[in-house]
């Protein structure tokens, strides 16, 4: 699977000015969410979604466990849904 920031340019790519202009707009309010979180939380969640690093890649080069790599990416996760009214 791509990452995150592939399938974002993908489908921002996509021909439709009102579907870019809502991607754009959500983009953003998915930054800004993003932006709320604890720096760790966030680095977890960039470095897994946009940059394709695996759990264990994150575990080891910021000294977590496994168990709190997927504790940041599921607190990011929720965080995102919430503040942009995703359904689970």
């Amino acid at each position: 699977m791509p990452p995150a920031r592939e399938l974002l340019k993908d489908w921002l790519s996509a021909p439709g000015a009102e579907r870019q202009v809502l991607a754009e707009e959500e983009v953003g309010r998915l930054q800004q969410a993003l932006a709320r979180l604890p720096e760790k939380t966030q680095e977890v969640f960039h470095r897994h979604f946009l940059d394709g690093e695996t759990l264990q890649e994150i575990a080891s080069e910021l000294e977590l466990t496994d168990r709190m790599v997927r504790y940041h990416l599921a607190r990011a996760l929720a965080y995102c849904r919430a503040r942009l009214g995703v359904e689970e």
